[in-house]
């Protein structure tokens, strides 16, 4: 049977619903008024019940043991109790661990049932009576029907509480106690740091000190930067005088290049037009002999074959200038892509200086 009585009044369950608890996976039981009885073969999950019931009423047993051996890890082993129109449910898996009143959701704390819960269910474990166990106080001797008395009328909690608040008097005048050594320790202690006061204003004295010797090693090692600075910049100074040294003198060198190939191109000039020249004489030389062919004065022959010979040997000469100058020309192109290569050298060195050292010009 499974009733509680409060108040002269009939609390009545329900409904029962088990999840995944021992041997029942998914099992409901809904009660009638008065009387319920529940019957089976034996292993067959009667005892089961009870357990279940007690489980949601007392949070007994704890850990998972309980939990259905068919079920997954995450699935949730539950206990739905439904009683004076209140729905209370259990659950449990290793992620959750909580009732459920209604819409309200409570977490557990320790092994007790929280309050809100036994308020709505109002059973204990004396309501139950398992398999086996003797007559409700028949045969228990008097104290232990006191007792039981007092725990369904509530008398218990009053010694529960005057026994908890006399072990915590206890504890608390052990712990006054221990808190008076541990004073008279430190008032011993201190007695070491009477002088506290010279060395906190020693100390502040070193760590001003520390901070200064920081800052004199930083202002020493931005120094040492400027001073290896300064003399890696020196020497690329020197080897910008000594570069522009080298290109002073190829400078010099091309502009007297440039004006021995300006003055060639002016030989050039007249040169091309002595060729010209000599064009129109070869072919007037030619029309002469195209006439000496027909003529039999022999002095006139003679006169022509002397312009003839002048004409021939300036001819030869101009041949031998261009031959020269063609020389020179390419002489001329290689010194002009020499020339280049130094401005390209001089223009980068610059650039890497950023400052021309002569002009004191800005190079980006």
């Amino acid at each position: 049977m499974l009733l509680a009585i409060k108040h002269g009044k009939i609390k009545m369950i329900q409904s029962l619903k088990i999840q995944n608890f021992q041997s029942h996976k998914n099992s409901e039981l809904v009660f009638s008024e008065g009387i319920n009885i529940i019957t089976g073969q034996s292993n067959n999950g009667k005892t089961a019940i009870l357990r279940a019931l007690g489980w949601i009423i007392t949070n007994r047993p704890q850990g998972i043991a309980f939990k259905s051996t068919f079920s997954d890890k995450k699935d949730v082993c539950s206990v739905a109790l439904t009683i004076n129109g209140q729905k209370i449910v259990r659950e449990k898996n290793t992620n959750i661990n909580q009732y459920q009143l209604n819409e309200g959701i409570f977490s557990t704390v320790g092994g007790d049932t929280p309050s809100e819960i036994v308020s709505a269910i109002n059973l204990s474990d004396i309501n139950i009576q398992g398999q086996f166990e003797k007559h409700f106080l028949i045969t228990e001797s008097p104290g232990e029907i006191g007792r039981t008395i007092n725990k369904i009328v509530k008398l218990d909690d009053i010694d529960i509480l005057i026994s908890s608040l006399s072990s915590k008097i206890s504890s608390t005048s052990k712990e006054i106690e221990l808190k008076k050594q541990d004073i008279d320790k430190l008032n011993i202690s201190l007695e070491k740091f009477k002088d506290y006061d010279k060395i906190e204003a020693l100390v502040d004295q070193i760590v001003k000190n520390d901070i200064k010797i920081k800052d004199l090693e930083q202002k020493v090692k931005i120094l040492n930067y400027i001073s290896d600075e300064g003399v890696r910049v020196e020497k690329l100074i020197l080897s910008l005088e000594n570069s522009y040294d080298d290109l002073e003198e190829k400078i010099n060198e091309l502009e007297q290049a440039w004006l021995t190939y300006e003055i060639n191109i002016k030989i050039i000039q007249d040169l091309s037009k002595l060729v010209n020249t000599i064009s129109v004489l070869d072919t007037k030389i030619q029309d002469a002999e195209a006439i000496l062919s027909g003529c039999d004065a022999l002095q006139d022959i003679e006169e022509k074959l002397i312009k003839y010979s002048v004409g021939l040997e300036t001819l030869n000469k101009i041949n031998n200038i261009i031959k020269d100058w063609n020389r020179y020309f390419e002489v001329m192109k290689k010194v002009e892509k020499t020339i280049e290569k130094d401005e390209k050298e001089f223009k980068g060195v610059l650039k890497e200086a950023g400052i021309c050292p002569l002009c004191e010009r800005v190079v980006e």
